[in-house]
């Protein structure tokens, strides 16, 4: 039902036998106030209580022939012609947006009604934050990630609601990050925001976001295994950098810059461009500490007089393989498509079971979640009309 403050209802349970009756919310409720009178008589009447956010506890204000055990309330044995009841307080872990009470019935039926003043509702709603990223990675030199960069695009327009980030789910005043928390938490964690109503103290539901991290060298020499290069370059500047896997740029190189990149895997993502004057040259061949340009089996991208990149644009010495970001990870990577319109992508084991799949439209970048399987080497396959792309992740 839809409520105000003047909500009332009264209803009958059971006169016909078993009963399902279900009450909805919007927004939500907790702590709602009921009263059951007329029940049993001649035998006990049982009710049982479950909510969308789980089963409730049953505080009783006043009641007569009537026992409570965790959500259900049994009522009415041995009571005069009047019947037994009592007044009760409907409580769950979070605001519930469903109320239902089911039983068997029986002795003409038992009647309900609602204390209208006890309907605390709760304005963050039950839709979970519409995210503007759902994954998030350090940005060289900090070595946190800043979840306060995320926004929702569906926030309530209620009075006092705001989003808020937390460690756990469900969302709790127990688990939640405070604004300066929230501006450098340690990557390869999973976090959840909510809505949060700061009037009545309560959460929506919950979006996850899983953050990774990203190796940061500063140095010509430094040789890590993964990469993002973030500086940028200006005139007369010849910029090196390198790693042995993935080396994703997403840097500026301004006019008569030089960037000059060596990895297995040279990943272009958003904000990278390389204006008019400069030049990238990309080297597929791992971390090189001469940094010789291209040899007889490296692949060399190089630009000149500029241009801006497309997102996951990849750049390596073996064409069907696919660019992989962070890899090895813990589960939680990205998966560029540039060049693909649509098609499929599974991720097997290597005994070729399959432990994920889905379709892709249209997108330039897929993010993967395998953290629940066990550590190993996966194999990534994408298809599109006729080409098959494969290529190795490493879960740790």
């Amino acid at each position: 039902m839809r409520h105000g403050n003047n909500s009332r209802l009264c209803k009958k349970l059971g006169e016909f036998g078993a009963f399902t009756y279900t009450m909805y919310f919007n927004p939500p409720v907790n702590d709602l106030v009921i009263a059951l009178t007329a029940t049993g008589q001649e035998s006990d009447e049982v009710f049982t209580f479950t909510t969308s956010a789980g089963n409730p506890t049953i505080g009783t204000t006043i009641s007569c022939f009537t026992s409570v055990s965790g959500n259900v309330i049994t009522s009415g044995s041995g009571a005069a012609f009047s019947g037994g009841g009592g007044i009760f307080t409907i409580t769950a872990p979070t605001f519930y947006s469903s109320l239902t009470i089911s039983g068997p019935g029986g002795s003409a039926g038992s009647l309900l009604s609602i204390c209208s003043s006890s309907v605390d509702v709760c304005n963050a709603g039950t839709n979970s934050p519409a995210l503007t990223a759902t994954t998030i990675t350090n940005d060289c030199p900090a070595t946190t990630v800043n979840l306060n960069t995320i926004t929702a695009t569906n926030t309530p327009a209620a009075s006092g609601v705001y989003m808020t980030w937390h460690t756990g789910t469900p969302a709790t005043n127990g688990n939640k990050l405070t604004t300066v928390q929230a501006s450098a938490q340690a990557p390869e964690y999973y976090y959840y925001a909510a809505f949060f109503d700061s009037t009545n103290i309560c959460y929506s539901n919950t979006t996850s976001v899983s953050s990774f991290i990203s190796e940061c060298n500063t140095c010509d020499s430094c040789c890590p295994n993964h990469h993002i290069v973030t500086e940028t370059v200006n005139n007369n500047v010849v910029h090196k950098r390198q790693a042995k896997i993935t080396l994703t740029a997403k840097n500026i190189i301004n006019n008569g810059g030089i960037g000059l990149y060596h990895s297995e895997t040279v990943i272009l993502s958003r904000p990278f461009a390389a204006v008019a004057g400069s030049k990238l040259r990309a080297y597929a061949q791992g971390c090189s500490s001469t940094y010789q340009e291209k040899t007889s089996d490296s692949t060399v991208k190089e630009t000149s007089p500029g241009f801006d990149t497309i997102a996951l644009e990849k750049i390596n010495a073996k064409s069907n393989e696919i660019a992989i970001l962070p890899n090895p990870s813990n589960g939680m990577f990205s998966v560029g498509l540039s060049g693909l319109a649509e098609g499929k992508i599974a991720i097997t084991d290597l005994y070729g079971t399959i432990v994920y799949e889905s379709a892709f439209k249209n997108e330039k970048a897929l993010e993967v979640n395998i953290r629940e399987k066990p550590k190993g080497i996966y194999i990534v396959h994408l298809r599109s009309g006729e080409n098959h792309y494969t290529s190795k992740i490493i879960k740790n």
